[in-house]
């Protein structure tokens, strides 16, 4: 994965910081292998300003970044530097899981 990883949205472990002196927004220019867990294979990406999330061949869902208003599905919990499984509502993974996946800005 590449592009902006200020609120950890690459699911990197570790943030760049942004620095007001130079304007620039933190990015990663070059590719980088996710870190999602070994069992999980990625079907579609979904890319917010802040936000990432996965969804998996099994219909499982993992998002990372910015959580501060809900946008993992979690309730408000603060941002997630590495992938956290995001847990279905109404037994949804018991039966296939997810199909989409979509982040709003």
């Amino acid at each position: 994965m590449a592009g902006r990883n200020d609120q950890g949205q690459l699911g990197r472990r570790q943030v760049k910081e942004f620095s007001a002196s130079s304007g620039t927004i933190p990015h990663e220019s070059s590719w980088h292998r996710s870190s999602l867990p070994d069992d999980a294979k990625p079907a579609i990406v979904a890319c917010g300003v802040l936000h990432t999330a996965v969804l998996c061949e099994s219909g499982g869902l993992y998002c990372c970044g910015s959580n501060a208003n809900g946008q993992h599905g979690q309730g408000t919990a603060p941002m997630s530097l590495s992938w956290r499984r995001t847990r279905l509502p109404g037994g949804a993974e018991k039966h296939g899981g997810s199909r989409a996946v979509a982040c709003g800005a």
